[in-house]
């Protein structure tokens, strides 16, 4: 055996053999019980690290973890390693003569040595204490005990306490749990200050965790509007783990009430029902009464009996607010003067009652469907889908006022039903013209979370935002929904081509950039269109033609295999004058790049695929136009004019170079009309 092989078995065994005397357990929610040493690094999972390797736990998966007792010897403000897979060795770190392995001395047991190369990081001194305690679970109840007496004197004292309290992470939350039940006055609110912070990190989601690792200490910065700031923060890194953490902000009783009217609007805002109504049969009466009024915003009217106990409050702006959202909700005016006496306002209230007694069972029906998971097969589904069904017919016919109005009930019959909030959208913006109620209409399906959502619908949604905000000259804008519709549909074509030509009007039409600034858009719309060449080139490949059965599909059934065929051509055919299409943007970038022999092979290469497409003639000849050859150019405006002979462009074309207007030749076989 080598002296590296011996340097290896001995470093092993004995890493091996200080593991097992110090061993961990923990006990998962599933009841699976793991093994090991113990890490809390102050994030939302625990390391668990074995012989074998270093696991990640997330601490919500998490129901007990019992202390083992340390290692002879161990002292874990000693310098440390850290190897590939997550181990680390802590003792005296020093490095061979030859500059090859990493020696630890471990107290009490040994040396053990690594290739260089295995080792990830030496690890300061004090690092590993704040990840774990070094005392025994005896030792460690005994410091906890004290540090919560502390806690109750105040001041300075109680301050360093409940620093110590925290840095002890996962391993003070069972014993603080049994203080808590005890304690009273400062130390109380100081322990269910520590045990927040450990619920906080059971709720913070993996990309929140990744991205912005400070949240943690943001969610309990000291002043409301920091806290505000941070969930924004929060909102805009990681929009669906930023959502768990509102809710557990709002639903802290001794939160700030301008940080719980936040997070109430921003519930509401992006239409998170499901969140929203079960935050309210869990409120307090405060709470209880925002949540009220800001699911009635969203067409919920779940708590209206919130309401109607409110005409009886002292408070002559809230009573105010009820009643005004009352009729607003209920479509009736039950409600006497301001100045009317006690009795008429109970009898008002009594008509209400009597209002939500009637109507209380669809109401909740909706808030189920709502809430569900998947699709429920309600009354008002039915209904929904029923007038959807009949606006989508009105839209084929252009009776346009008409599917708006079919449109509009299927919401007010379930308004969890988003394919109607897409469909309406659509028509407002494209048939309508209405960009800004369109622009609502969209938003309300990409912000909602309904049941039976896909993210087709959600892609659509976002395309149509992009498309919007892209005729109002907002490039900016439009680019960014475009690609949050690229991501959602990896296969939307469409989606590529409106993001080139959005990156490319953005450089051609903002006069205050500057020439770096427009430079590097073109180049986003030169990305942007081989991008698109290359999802379109991927996607073809995934079209099949699938073996289709002659007994279970027959050529007079509602979609025969000559049907799927006929479909697959028609796919095909999209997918090509979508490359047409992206070869054209490109040709236009190069041009206004200079790059004029780029634009002219390009130009070539398409025209070469698809020699029928006027529009790839029209590119040859503006680049042999820039390039100063006016007979070629001349020649294929001409080409162009044999195919379409209505083109503008290349008339224009001719005229400007001098030429005649080409005769109407019969356009080549298979010419696009």
């Amino acid at each position: 055996m080598t002296n590296a092989a011996a340097w290896w078995v001995v470093g092993l065994s004995f890493a091996l053999g200080a593991l097992a005397q110090a061993e961990d357990r923990v006990t998962l929610r599933s009841g699976v019980v793991r093994t090991g040493r113990i890490r809390d690094p102050g994030r939302n999972y625990i390391e668990l690290e074995t012989p074998q390797a270093t696991d990640r736990i997330a601490k919500r998966d998490v129901a007990r973890i019992q202390l083992g007792r340390p290692a002879p010897g161990e002292n874990l403000d000693s310098e440390r390693i850290e190897l590939k897979g997550g181990r680390r060795i802590a003792g005296e770190v020093r490095e061979s003569p030859d500059g090859k392995r990493i020696i630890v001395r471990v107290p009490g047991v040994g040396e053990v040595s690594y290739p260089r190369e295995e080792v990830v990081r030496r690890i300061p001194r004090g690092e590993g204490a704040a990840e774990r305690p070094s005392a025994d679970p005896e030792q460690l109840a005994v410091r906890i005990a004290a540090l919560v007496e502390r806690l109750g004197r105040g001041g300075a004292e109680a301050d360093a306490a409940e620093k110590e309290l925290r840095g002890l992470g996962i391993f003070a939350v069972e014993p603080l749990d049994g203080a808590a039940q005890t304690a009273a006055g400062e130390a109380a609110r100081r322990i269910r200050g520590v045990l927040r912070a450990h619920e906080l990190r059971k709720i913070v989601g993996d990309e929140l965790d990744k991205e912005l690792p400070e949240i943690y200490g943001e969610i309990e910065a000291p002043q409301p509007d920091e806290r505000i700031e941070a969930l924004k923060a929060a909102l805009l890194v990681a929009p669906a783990d930023a959502v768990p953490v509102v809710v557990f902000v709002l639903e802290d009783p001794e939160e700030d009430a301008a940080v719980r009217s936040f997070c109430v609007e921003l519930l509401r805002r992006l239409n998170r029902y499901r969140e929203l109504i079960d935050a309210f049969y869990r409120a307090d009466a405060g709470l209880a009464f925002a949540l009220a009024v800001a699911l009635g915003e969203n067409g919920v009217h779940i708590g209206i009996p919130c309401l109607i106990t409110a005409l009886a409050e002292d408070d002559r702006r809230l009573r105010a607010l009820a009643a005004e959202k009352l009729e607003a909700y209920t479509g009736e005016d039950y409600l006497p003067a301001e100045d009317a006496p006690a009795g008429e306002w109970r009898q008002a209230q009594e008509r209400y009652q009597a209002w939500w007694l009637a109507h209380r069972d669809v109401i909740n029906e909706r808030a189920r469907a709502m809430t569900s998971r998947t699709p429920q097969a309600t009354p008002q589904r039915a209904r929904a889908i029923q007038y959807w069904e009949r606006g989508a017919e009105e839209a084929a016919k252009e009776e346009y006022a008409a599917a708006e109005a079919s449109f509009r009930r299927a919401l007010d019959e379930d308004p969890s039903y988003a394919r109607a909030g897409l469909s309406l959208g659509i028509l407002l913006y494209r048939h309508q013209r209405r960009h800004a109620d369109a622009a609502a209409c969209l938003e309300s399906v990409v912000s909602g979370r309904y049941p039976d959502v896909t993210d087709d619908v959600y892609a659509v949604a976002m395309y149509h935002l992009g498309a919007i905000r892209r005729e109002l000259g907002d490039y900016k804008d439009a680019a960014e929904w475009f690609k949050r519709a690229i991501e959602t549909g990896k296969h939307y074509i469409e989606a590529y081509t409106a993001l080139g030509d959005s990156y490319y009007e953005w450089a051609l039409m903002s006069d205050d950039l500057p020439a770096a600034r427009r430079k590097e858009i073109l180049a986003q719309a030169e990305a942007t269109c081989d991008a698109g060449l290359q999802a379109a080139a991927a996607y073809e490949k995934e079209l099949v033609v699938m073996p289709v059965d002659p007994e279970l599909v027959r050529d007079d059934g509602a979609f025969s295999r000559r049907d799927y065929l006929r479909s697959l051509k028609t796919l095909r055919d999209s997918l090509a004058r979508s490359r047409t299409a992206f070869a054209v943007s490109l040709v236009r970038i190069y041009l206004v790049q200079g790059a004029l022999d780029k634009a002219e092979a390009r130009a070539r290469e398409a025209a070469a695929q698809d020699p029928s497409d006027a529009n790839l003639q029209i590119a040859l000849a503006r680049v042999f136009e820039r390039k100063g050859d006016a007979a070629s150019a001349l020649r294929h405006y001409r080409a162009a004019l044999r195919l379409d002979p209505e083109n503008e462009t290349a008339s224009h074309g001719v005229f400007r170079l001098g030429g005649t207007t080409a005769p109407r030749e019969p356009a080549p076989k298979g010419a696009k009309k």
